[in-house]
């Protein structure tokens, strides 16, 4: 009974949870293109975009309660790999599986690997705050709830 109710409550307190976005930063100061995160009463939705002729080769995501501890892409637990040089790639996340509620927030890493002809590949990261010593970034995202007047 005690699951139902929070579940009820978490479905009609999150009427719109908003949107936010980062610039995608490659080789510390290229603007390769942008991230952007919506969530609703189900998930977070992540998407890379890029611009300018860069394409994404592979996409590493770490969402979670806490900052990420460490700023090894490989080991965040999303990664799309072998994508080819498209111009988006998204990743769903159930709130379920994260653990969040309506006020909270969130924290994301957001990875790529980005090519353009002529210009070879770069890292990219979207950007926020340090991780560590290189410059690995991540940034906030707070779980917006409506109806609250």
């Amino acid at each position: 009974m005690r699951k139902i109710l929070a579940a009820t409550l978490l479905m009609v307190g999150l009427v719109a949870m908003g949107v936010a976005g980062v610039d995608l930063v490659a080789g510390r100061h290229i603007d390769v293109g942008w991230v952007t995160v919506d969530a609703d009463i189900s998930g977070i939705t992540v998407t890379y975009s890029t611009s300018d002729g860069w394409g994404l080769e592979e996409t590493h995501l770490y969402v979670g309660t806490q900052p990420p501890r460490k700023s090894a892409p490989g080991r965040f637990p999303y990664k799309h790999e072998s994508l080819g040089g498209v111009t988006s790639d998204s990743y769903f996340v159930p709130l379920e599986e994260l653990g969040v509620e309506c006020g909270d927030t969130v924290y994301l890493a957001t990875h790529a690997v980005v090519s353009k002809p002529g210009a070879g590949s770069e890292t990219a990261w979207g950007e926020g705050q340090l991780i560590g010593k290189n410059w690995a970034m991540y940034f906030e995202f707070v779980l917006e709830c409506g109806g609250t007047d």
